[in-house]
């Protein structure tokens, strides 16, 4: 003897049907008829409530998941750029150091060159060359 089905015209609001299609339910004929045995079967709405009010928060939880990926995303972009900085800051260092040596060694050849050249005697202030 085949099942004895009644047509039922119901109307839901578009928000809630969102929501069943959300859970995974692609036939909002399923979602009612899983609602109604849930009431026969002595669920209160309490219950439905407490359902609705936990796929709220796991909205918002996965809102504030992808917003914290993005701030994520944004920080390593930061990040890596800040390593480059410092890459950069540090080569810059290295030749300022090379850049003081040779000015050193040259201050240095220099004051050889004058100590050579005091211990010989002075020439005559007419004798440029």
């Amino acid at each position: 003897m085949p099942d004895d089905k009644s047509k039922v015209s119901v109307r839901i609001p578009g928000s809630m049907i969102d929501a069943v299609r959300q859970m995974g339910y692609t036939s909002t004929t399923d979602a009612i008829i899983k609602g109604l045995e849930l009431l026969i079967n002595g669920a209160t709405c309490e219950t439905v409530q407490d359902n609705s009010q936990t796929m709220q928060d796991n909205n918002e939880v996965l809102q504030d998941n992808k917003v914290m990926k993005h701030e994520n995303e944004l920080l390593k972009e930061y990040n890596d750029t800040l390593k480059k900085e410092l890459e950069k800051a540090g080569q810059d260092k290295e030749d300022l150091k090379k850049t003081f040596d040779n000015y050193m060694i040259q201050v240095q050849t220099l004051i050889n060159q004058k100590a050579i050249e005091a211990q010989g005697a002075k020439k005559p202030w007419w004798r440029i060359w």
